[in-house]
């Protein structure tokens, strides 16, 4: 799982579904944002790391510094390096975030049609 600012929500949604302890199915969620002020659920989510053996939670913080405990640079740094075939793979946030996200799974072994994403899309003003 891979989610940007306020996309981490819907992921919250599903960890707390698909984690419950003893399922046995590893889930891998990384959240990020731009500046440490955006920063919430980082409580809950610890929480959550700590309830379920099988869940890795990984934070970063685009610009600035970052709390301690909580990684410097983009949310998709936090993907790593290891192979994503056969895995499904959610992403939600904010375009340019989605699309490297997804560029970066596929690259990693994950089926396209594995990947499901959520991009946001900026508001139009109202005429």
């Amino acid at each position: 799982m891979v989610a940007g600012e306020t996309g981490v929500a819907p992921m919250m949604s599903m960890l707390r579904q698909i984690t419950a302890p003893g399922e046995g199915r590893e889930v891998t969620l990384c959240f990020g944002v731009n500046s440490a002020d955006d920063l919430f659920f980082v409580e809950e989510l610890n929480a959550l790391a700590r309830a379920i053996p099988q869940l890795d939670v990984r934070i970063a913080v685009a610009h600035g510094p970052s709390p301690t405990g909580i990684s410097q640079g983009l949310v998709t740094d936090l993907i790593g390096g290891r192979s994503l075939s056969g895995h499904d793979v959610y992403l939600c946030g904010p375009p340019a975030m989605a699309d490297s996200a997804r560029r970066m799974a596929i690259g990693l072994g994950a089926a396209p049609d594995n990947i499901i994403a959520e991009r946001f899309v900026a508001a139009v003003a109202a005429a």
